[in-house]
């Protein structure tokens, strides 16, 4: 998957459902760490391909 790629309504986590737009909206609230992303919302629980776009997201964060 692309990170470049800001379409709110990308899954990124096909297990669970996950949308970039979720994950995004909780990185900003402070949700600052995968595990607790996982807990909250399932991400990253079942077949872990989802680890390395939802790393991408929280590094964008702590970037910005």
């Amino acid at each position: 998957m692309d990170s470049a790629n800001n379409d709110p309504e990308q899954v990124i986590c096909y297990c669970s459902g996950s949308t970039r737009q979720q994950l995004q909206e909780l990185i900003n609230q402070g949700v600052d760490n995968l595990d607790r992303l996982s807990r909250i919302t399932g991400a990253c629980s079942g077949c872990g391909g989802c680890e390395y776009e939802i790393t991408q997201l929280l590094a964008e964060k702590i970037q910005s």
